[in-house]
């Protein structure tokens, strides 16, 4: 029942985004359409994920994102001065810090269930997916990370 709620709250918002979308700039819309479709196919996907499966790959989740911002760094585009985008081709960006808060969160999680750890062994692990997002600079990220 909480998860139905939660949908229709979603699916309201991002309704609510595109009404919102549609007075400031209409030509993206249809484009922004697609994108919500696509996310909500994706969250419904996972959302029928076993949670030990994807708990089993929330290490190499998390290494996989610090190597992808370590390449962000070194290989992705400026965008108002941030180089915290990836050109994919046909107009298309993906900005990989967005993905840090919920795959720490994952893996941090993981990581103690698995073990009694000192705090600056979680910490370092929270560390430095955010520092590597604040040398971007992305502070906005960065400070909803942190």
């Amino acid at each position: 029942m909480r998860l139905a709620i939660l949908w229709v709250v979603g699916l309201f918002l991002s309704l609510l985004s595109l009404v919102v979308l549609k007075s400031i700039s209409p030509d993206v819309v249809t484009r922004q359409f697609w994108f919500f479709c696509f996310g909500w196919m994706v969250s419904w996907l996972l959302l029928r994920f076993p949670t030990t499966a994807l708990t089993r790959f929330s290490g190499w989740a998390y290494w996989l994102l610090v190597l992808v911002l370590l390449i962000l760094l070194l290989t992705g585009s400026a965008t108002r001065g941030t180089v915290g985008w990836f050109e994919l081709g046909w107009g298309l960006k993906i900005q990989p810090s967005q993905f840090a808060v919920p795959l720490v969160a994952w893996y941090v999680a993981h990581f103690l269930s698995r073990s009694r750890s000192a705090v600056w062994q979680v910490a370092w692990r929270i560390a430095l997916p955010g520092i590597l997002i604040a040398v971007e600079p992305d502070f906005g990220t960065a400070a909803v990370y942190f």
